[in-house]
């Protein structure tokens, strides 16, 4: 501050002076008179104090003083009161108090706060005595001014290095600096915990923070504060946050595979000076230089399955291959996952099982049936399968037995049901093939599926079957019981529109083992357009289409009119699968696998969008997969945009993996875990990777705040890495990036264990990465990365 300041001895001379030369009174009369003079403002440690001395004439016992601005009591502004002046003073002090006293000095601190609202106003004293019964502005009153606040840009905090790289050595020490006004308490923050700890505390210095471990933040905050005790913490003035990183990364791993069997990953690492990256494939003895620079990305579009790949960084003087110097900073290990693909034999009719050509990747299962032919092409490391069939080239033509089958007339207006009847009963005996020609045919009853046969048209775009008015029929179109080794394909199941009089299930089968669906299309449906139930067994649909599914609800706007478009349900079900399909406007759950051991849902695209949430009133809406109290369950390289509810709702899954999914723009959270409907099974060992969860809670608040969610129960040993949840809206909508559900429904509070959250990037969510994990994770849980 700009002024004048005298010597103490100066100061005190003057005081004496003053006194002895103005006043001539009685001691009789100084015995209850309060004296006191300012000595001016002094910046302290960082802080403008107001200082000088007060007392009673002829008493030894301190006394307090109070502090106005703006003028003396009853027309300024009081700031505190209760300051003692208690502190050391001089014999001269003393003989102006005319006592033998040591202690009459004040210190009165000024606050930030104080600065910013009553900078340039004056400085008024007031001495009250200990018994409170006499007071008086003391000396110099009026003399000074309260100055003027600092800018806020003068106080700073800061952290270097930043980013922070650690490496195999160990965490990573930045070192953070801060300057500020008077006492300042600086608290951390990690990766946006509610909670802070109180890190360092002075008007400025700088304090050490050995411990950045990599993939978390870690955020600095400055506050004004009164002293450096936990309850002296006033307003935050400024923060710096400081991001933990790891010395090198490589994404994705595993490393799946494209049709032309590589996979392309990339390779990011951070340096402070010059360092080269080196790799190292399958353990050989000798390694390659890969790249070279002060940090940097690099790919390697080469990655090959079943191999491991080590990517290395070094220190090093310069970019030769002979430069790096000491033992590696860090590694990352990549390994190529191969996916099974059909071969050659896949989909060609045969008149014998096929036995070449089986898998184009993988590994081939042994094969089923005598006509249709199926079986799987197994991955490896981690890679997903693949369903394969070939259909028998004895071929059955359903019009050829008009005239001849019982009730059968072969024509567009005719109930040809009789005739692919026919058709089929004589095909299940050679394991042959019925082939429907192009054209809309009707159905006046429901085609009995046997054992061993194929029903296929010329193409889905061509061939449709479809109900007559008057079919009652419990399975509108299609079913089979207690089958085996059936394959349907290239044909449209048309349930007659969404407000069709019979609201059964258009397709069905009851307890089947090899039962495939292949290219099909199920479309305007009132009902359930695929049911696969009571027992199902190695078999699935691919290929598929599922369009315009349970939509009656857009006449009725009822919630009991949402209907699901392909279920897998109830029993004992084992190795089924759904690949490859396309789901569009579904009034309920579009892919829903219940009750289902080793299920694979992989390659499907959910179109879901049907603003249901804006017309039918509900307090649930269709997510895009459900697979409810589910074990072994492969969930993958799915695309699911619109889901009223949540992208994918996983009430008790157990054993599973959700890896490589596209998840946006859900009404709900894009994926959640948990209770299952039974109140009993538990979501549990569960690993969610890679997924791309964006922009979903779309349709405004509610329980399942952020892009993953979990809820209800103990959900345990969940592993959720490498994702990116983010929000990238102009106006987001996604709350959290993990959320877990406390205070919906019957969910009170989700209690966690055994959970790991790491290299995830969960930044640019509307409020913050996680919600509730902390307080809720109550065993073995480790958070590292966005």
């Amino acid at each position: 501050m700009a002024r004048m300041m005298l010597s103490r001895n100066s100061r005190y001379a003057l005081v004496l002076l003053a006194f002895l030369s103005v006043f001539s009174f009685s001691r009789a009369a100084l015995a209850a008179q309060v004296v006191g003079y300012i000595d001016g403002v002094d910046n302290i440690y960082g802080q403008y104090v107001v200082v000088g001395w007060a007392c009673v004439v002829d008493q030894p016992t301190p006394i307090n003083v109070e502090l106005y601005v703006g003028g003396p009591p009853g027309t300024g502004t009081e700031i505190g009161n209760a300051y003692p002046a208690n502190f050391a003073s001089e014999p001269g002090v003393a003989a102006a108090c005319n006592s033998t006293g040591t202690g009459y000095r004040y210190q009165i601190p000024l606050a930030y706060s104080t600065l910013l609202t009553y900078g340039g106003k004056a400085i008024y004293v007031n001495g009250v005595s200990p018994d409170g019964q006499s007071s008086a502005i003391l000396a110099q009153s009026g003399t000074f001014n309260v100055p003027a606040a600092p800018a806020t840009g003068s106080l700073t905090i800061a952290g270097t290095p930043s980013p922070c790289i650690a490496t195999a050595a160990g965490p990573c020490t930045s070192t953070i600096t801060w300057n500020a006004y008077g006492p300042a308490q600086i608290w951390l923050q990690v990766d946006g915990q509610p909670n802070e700890t109180l890190f360092a505390c002075n008007a400025s210095g700088t304090q050490a923070a050995p411990w950045i471990q990599a993939g978390h933040t870690y955020t600095f905050s400055m506050y004004q504060a009164t002293s450096c005790s936990l309850g002296g913490r006033g307003a935050a003035i400024n923060s710096v946050s400081i991001q933990g990183v790891p010395v090198i990364s490589g994404n994705p791993s595993p490393c799946p595979m494209n049709q032309a069997g590589q996979c392309t990953v990339t390779i990011n690492w951070n340096s402070y000076g010059t360092s080269q990256v080196w790799l190292q494939v399958d353990g050989q003895a000798t390694d390659k230089l890969f790249a070279c620079g002060i940090g940097g990305t690099a790919q390697a579009p080469w990655i090959l399955p079943t191999h491991r790949y080590v990517f290395s960084v070094y220190q090093a003087s310069s970019c030769a291959p002979n430069a790096r110097t000491g033992t590696a900073l860090g590694s990352v290990t990549i390994r190529g996952t191969l996916n099974g693909n059909c071969g050659a034999a896949d989909e060609v009719m045969t008149g014998t099982a096929p036995s070449a050509n089986l898998c184009a990747t993988g590994t081939p299962s042994q094969i089923s049936g005598a006509g249709p032919w199926m079986w799987s092409c197994s991955g490896a490391d981690g890679g997903v399968p693949a369903f394969c069939v070939a259909p028998s080239s004895i071929t059955y033509l359903p019009q050829n037995y008009a005239g001849i089958a019982a009730g059968c007339g072969w024509s567009a207006a005719q109930d040809v049901a009789p005739c692919i009847q026919a058709a089929l009963n004589d095909a299940s005996k050679t394991g042959g093939t019925v082939s429907v020609p192009q054209g809309q045919w009707n159905l006046g009853n429901t085609l009995s599926l046997p054992s061993n046969v194929t029903l296929q048209g010329a193409s889905a775009a061509t061939t449709t079957l479809q109900p007559m008015t008057a079919n009652t029929s419990d399975f509108l179109l299609l079913t089979g019981r207690n089958i085996a080794d059936v394959l349907v394909r290239n044909i449209t199941f048309d349930g007659g529109g969404p407000d069709f009089s019979n609201p059964s299930v258009v397709a069905g089968v009851t307890t089947g083992n090899y039962i495939m669906f292949d290219k099909i299309a199920v479309q305007n449906t009132h009902g359930i357009g695929l049911l696969l139930q009571g027992g199902i067994t190695n078999s699935g649909v691919k290929n598929s289409s599922f369009i315009n599914i349970g939509n009656h609800w857009k006449t009725t706007l009822q919630r009991a009119d949402r209907i699901q478009g392909l279920v897998f349900c109830c029993g004992t079900n084992t190795n089924n699968f759904a690949t490859g399909n396309n789901f569009q406007d579904i009034g309920l759950d579009a892919l829903q696998p219940a009750n289902q051991v080793g299920f694979t849902a992989m390659y499907n695209a959910f179109n879901l969008e049907n603003n249901q949430r804006t017309l039918v009133p509900s307090p649930d809406y269709a997510s895009g997969i459900f697979p409810l109290q589910s074990s072994n369950v492969l969930i993958g390289y799915n695309t699911i945009t619109g889901a009223q509810g949540n992208g994918i709702d996983a009430p008790g899954l157990q054993n599973s993996a959700i890896f490589n999914n596209s998840i946006t723009n859900s009404g709900g959270a894009g994926l959640g875990l948990f209770l299952g409907y039974d109140g009993t099974t538990q979501s549990t060992n569960v690993t969610v990777s890679n997924n791309q969860i964006m922009n979903n809670e779309q349709w405004g608040p509610g329980c399942f705040m952020g892009g993953i969610a979990l809820g209800g129960g103990i959900p345990s040993y969940i592993d959720i890495a490498n994702n990116t949840v983010t929000d990238t809206q102009a106006v987001k909508t996604q709350r959290y990036g993990i959320h877990l559900v406390e205070g919906c429904g019957s969910i009170i509070s989700t209690f966690v264990q055994n959970m790991t959250i790491s290299g995830n990037n969960l930044t640019g969510n509307s409020i913050a990465p996680l919600d509730n994990f902390f307080q809720y994770c109550t065993q073995n849980c480790i958070y590292s990365g966005l």
